[in-house]
């Protein structure tokens, strides 16, 4: 995607406030004043916000001749006026649009709704209609949308759930389905091993491809100079929206609104700072504790950690108001992030460059689902809800992904999230971790094992390589040559535990571990055979009695380690130049476990990494290269806010040769004691609230 002009390389700070409002009461956005809304923009110090067009409600904010207008701006153009102040005050407007969900447009065209495998429509219980982007008359109305809002002088549009909410059934999916593929018939169980069903998957996540494309093609068409991103904050989520790390393509650069916890926040802004076309993404919360609380604001404290994690991963913080339904804002939410705002700001001149990343988590968007679960009617995700039951929460992939983001943060190893999109640029990575993917390509095995042969160093977890995206599970690992084992079946007790190798103990791994209480693994084990010239780093060590049958134990309450067979756990395998770990479980998964799981990076790792540092495991770390600088970014987002102050923190940072200049604490700039030793630089980081950086100036 064409780099145009940039605007969102330097706005940092940036402002949505959501206007889902309805025009049932002649009350609602009567109060509406422009002046107050850019004011509040003004007051943040706001370098972008995101105005609407129209809504999730479907009525727009402007005069329509292919809409319907919201009835209570009595004939004033919303959209004209506050766009218009914004550019008085240099900020960017980026114009909102709701794609899929549009209340008035399906209200007034039933046929466009989408509907569910039983005929009803995808809205039968909730509050938010569902327009199909396989209707033509549809589209036909989008584009006319599109041409309105690009007669505007913007600089952005946005467009918002690019997304499956239900799997659609209506009649234009099944006339589309019919012709891509030939079946008569869509299919209504989900199962992952069947290539009906996976063909399926595929082609519902090419058609959010096309609805994107031809949204962005009409952008381009009307108005050449404007940017363009469509909301992926769905991209880790469930299978069921429907979006893969390929919607970058339709993209000038990736923003994503997300409400989750530290460890999510942490993932997400590692994630979209590789998967962007073009720096720099957005992160974007609300100031509200969750969107459906409209008077319950987060505390400064939770803003200002999400900010700063957004931040020390190199990108543009994005919070969400709400506006009231009369049309007024809520001011204090504006005072706060006015002093937010204002305190990042001083670290504006020292961002940019590019983060040195030694391992990398290759997140597989092909892999957000439950094997288990395969066999599951369609209708049991419907009746489940669009987000938040166990059917839509289970993600083996997922799990093991955070759970490996969580043990590298907190043992302060330099790594990034990466996904589809990189897999042309893996030699940059010392590491790449494949945490039990469930589902992968053709082109991603192949690039795998292109990457160990030319040397890389690959760590794989469980199921990866065993079932690919066409619907088909085969009888061996499809990189059994790269791991060196074959796949054996898996162990009958889902509970079981991995020890020391029993024939040649192998230091720094599995340290401090007594072969007699190996580690617990909560799950099965897959079982292989090791090929001549692969090493077992560990053993898989079962319970007395299978943990299924519940009429025979041995402890009444426990599944004690009883049976050592030899089995191998965690295997070494050279290929090529390059060298594979795989492992019988997802160690990484197992949050008791994530020291270990360090150590085992580490440990394979051979290389020196690009930082240490003995700070406190709620300190992540971020390292940036900016010509002759490099530029340290430490944050801690505690998981009870206010963060505890940190203090005295011990760093080492690889100097690859080159000769020190000074070390300076950002952004007073004040000078830091350092000292040169075996190829790094050591200084002390003297005080951490939430966020710092450190910099070091090369000769």
């Amino acid at each position: 995607m064409k780099n145009r002009d940039g605007w969102y390389n330097h706005a940092y700070r940036r402002n949505v406030i959501d206007m889902h409002i309805t025009d049932l009461d002649e009350s609602f956005l009567s109060q509406f004043r422009a002046e107050q809304y850019v004011e509040m923009l003004e007051k943040v110090g706001a370098q972008s916000a995101v105005i609407y067009t129209q809504s999730h409600v479907g009525l727009c904010n402007y005069p329509t001749k292919s809409g319907e207008f919201h009835k209570g701006f009595k004939g004033r153009d919303m959209f004209k006026d506050v766009s218009t102040l914004c550019r008085e005050k240099g900020i960017k407007v980026v114009a909102y649009y709701s794609i899929l969900f549009n209340n008035w447009a399906v209200e007034k065209h039933p046929e466009w709704s989408m509907k569910l495998s039983d005929g009803n429509p995808s809205h039968i219980t909730g509050r938010y209609k569902h327009a199909c982007p396989n209707n033509a008359a549809y589209r036909a109305f989008l584009r006319e949308q599109i041409k309105e809002i690009c007669s505007y002088e913007i600089d952005d549009v946005r467009f918002d759930m690019t997304f499956w909410p239900c799997v659609c059934y209506c009649d234009s999916c099944r006339e589309r389905y019919t012709k891509e593929t030939g079946r008569e018939v869509m299919p209504e169980v989900v199962d992952w091993e069947d290539p009906v069903w996976a063909q399926f998957q595929t082609k519902r996540e090419e058609w959010i491809i096309d609805i994107a494309k031809f949204c962005t093609d009409a952008v381009r068409e009307f108005a050449p100079g404007v940017s363009v991103e469509h909301q992926v904050g769905p991209v880790i989520n469930n299978w069921r929206f429907g979006i893969s790390s390929e919607l970058r393509n339709e993209v000038d650069f990736m923003q994503a609104d997300f409400y989750g916890d530290e460890m999510q926040a942490m993932f997400v802004n590692k994630f979209l700072y590789n998967i962007t076309p073009n720096p720099m993404f957005g992160y974007e919360t609300s100031s509200n504790l969750s969107l459906q609380d409209h008077t319950s604001l987060k505390s400064r404290d939770l803003l200002k950690s999400k900010l700063c994690v957004s931040m020390a991963n190199g990108g543009a913080f994005v919070f969400i108001d709400a506006i009231d339904p009369v049309g007024t804002i809520n001011t204090p939410v504006y005072d706060v992030m006015a002093q937010l705002f204002e305190e990042a700001s001083v670290f504006d001149k020292y961002r940019g460059g590019k983060m040195r990343q030694d391992v990398a988590i290759y997140f597989c968007t092909n892999s957000k689902m439950d094997l288990a679960q395969n066999g599951t009617p369609v209708s049991e995700y419907a009746k489940a809800g669009v987000i938040g039951s166990d059917l839509e929460g289970s993600m083996p992939h997922l799990t093991a992904s955070l759970g490996a983001c969580d043990a590298l943060s907190r043992h302060h190893i330099p790594f990034g999230i990466i996904s589809y999109a990189q897999l042309e640029e893996l030699s940059q990575f010392k590491v790449i971790i494949l945490p039990e993917i469930l589902v992968m390509d053709y082109d991603e095995i192949e690039a795998m094992r292109r990457y160990v042969a030319e040397g890389g160093i690959l760590y794989a977890s469980k199921n990866t390589s065993l079932v690919t995206k066409d619907g088909v599970r085969h009888d061996n690992f499809l990189l059994s040559d790269v791991f060196g084992v074959d796949f054996g079946g898996k162990t009958e007790s889902d509970f079981t535990y991995i020890g020391p190798a029993a024939k040649e103990p192998v230091s720094g791994i599995l340290n401090g571990v007594n072969p007699k209480y190996p580690l617990a693994i909560h799950a099965d084990q897959m079982q292989i055979r090791m090929h001549d010239d692969t090493k077992a780093l560990a053993d898989i060590v079962l319970p007395y009695t299978n943990s299924h049958d519940l009429s025979v134990f041995a402890s009444i309450h426990s599944n004690p380690p009883g049976v050592w067979n030899g089995d191998a756990a965690i295997t070494e395998h050279a290929f090529g130049k390059g060298k594979a770990y795989y492992c019988t479980a997802a160690l990484e998964s197992e949050p008791h476990l994530r020291t270990h799981f360090a150590d085992l990076i580490k440990y394979i790792c051979k290389e020196p990494l690009s930082f240490e540092s003995d700070a406190h495991p709620v300190v992540d770390m971020t390292l940036f290269e900016d010509g002759d600088m490099l530029r340290l970014n430490l944050v801690t987002f505690q998981k009870v806010l206010p963060n505890i102050p940190l203090y005295n923190i011990c760093v080492k940072v690889r100097t690859d040769g080159k000769c020190v200049k000074a070390v300076r604490h950002l952004p007073e700039e004040n000078l830091l004691d350092w000292k040169e030793k075996e190829g790094y630089v050591e200084f002390v980081i003297p005080y951490l609230d939430t966020f710092t950086m450190a910099e070091i100036e090369f000769c």
